[in-house]
C-alpha cells in the first residue's frame, strides 16, 4: 500500500520530519517501520538514524555534511514510490502483571470510575494481544494499541512525581508499561516483575513495533517470588 498524503519538514539544524496524512493505522505502522528498514538500501546521503511514531518519522543527519534540499528531494522520490515489504517476524511476548492495589497505587480508585470489579478489569485487560506501535517517552516504553474502550480514562490531570518501574498503566486509549522508575500521568493499574529494558542486550528492550504482548495475570504472592 502506497502513502502518497505526507509532508516534508525541516527539524532542526540536522533532521527531517515526514509527515503522513493517514490517521494511525496498522498499514501505516507497518509502511513507517519496513521504510526505516529499508533506509540503508537507499543511500540517503549523511542519514545517521531515524525515530518512528505513529504518524511520522524523524530523519537525523550529519549536520557537518548534510544537503537538507537535497535529502529532501531524494526523500520525496522515495516514498512516493515506495512499496513496503514483510522484514521480519512479530513475535508474541507473555507478561506477567500483578493486579493488586499493593503494587498498583491507582487500581481502586480507576475501577470505581468506570464502574466495573477489579475482577472485570483483569479480564478486559488481559483478553487482547496489543500490538507494539512505537517505542518512546522513555528508554524501552512500549506503546500498545488494542485496548478495550471499556476501560479507556484520560491521563491524570496532575501527572504522577514517581512511577515504580514495571507499572502498568492506561492513558487515554492507549495502555503501556514504564520500563524505569519515571513521572508519569497514566493510571497505574498494575505491575510486572519483569524487566522490560537491558541497556546491554541487543536490543535492549522486550519488544519492537509490530510485536504482540499478551497480559497474563499473577497473584500478589507470585509476584513477590518473580522479585525474590
Amino acid at each position: 500500500m502506497l502513502f502518497h498524503n505526507f509532508s516534508i519538514h525541516i527539524n532542526s539544524d540536522c533532521s527531517l520530519l515526514v509527515q503522513f496524512e493517514e490517521k494511525p493505522n496498522l498499514k501505516l505502522t507497518e509502511f513507517i517501520h519496513s521504510f526505516i528498514a529499508s533506509i540503508p538500501q537507499l543511500n540517503l546521503k549523511s542519514y545517521t538514524e531515524s525515530v518512528a511514531a505513529y504518524q511520522s518519522i524523524l530523519l537525523i543527519f550529519d549536520p557537518l555534511n548534510w544537503n537538507y534540499q537535497e535529502s529532501i528531494k531524494q526523500l520525496e522520490q522515495c516514498l512516493s514510490k515506495f512499496e513496503p515489504s514483510k522484514f521480519f517476524e512479530p513475535k508474541i511476548i507473555k507478561i506477567p502483571v500483578c493486579y493488586d492495589s499493593r503494587v498498583a497505587k491507582d487500581l481502586t480508585a480507576f475501577c470505581e470510575v468506570k464502574n466495573i470489579s477489579i475482577k472485570e478489569l483483569i479480564a478486559l485487560h488481559t483478553k487482547p494481544s496489543y500490538r507494539v506501535e512505537m517505542l518512546g517517552f522513555l528508554p524501552g516504553f512500549l506503546y500498545l494499541f488494542g485496548l478495550n474502550e471499556k476501560i479507556s480514562l484520560p491521563r491524570k490531570s496532575v501527572p504522577d512525581v514517581k512511577i515504580p518501574a514495571g507499572s502498568v498503566a492506561i492513558g487515554g486509549t492507549q495502555t503501556g508499561i514504564y520500563p524505569i522508575d519515571s513521572p508519569g500521568g497514566w493510571h497505574i493499574i498494575g505491575r510486572t516483575p519483569i524487566s522490560l529494558f537491558t541497556p546491554k542486550q541487543k536490543p535492549p528492550a522486550i519488544a519492537n513495533p509490530l510485536d504482540f504482548i499478551q497480559f497474563e495475570a499473577i497473584s500478589y504472592d507470585e509476584y513477590l517470588n518473580y522479585v525474590d
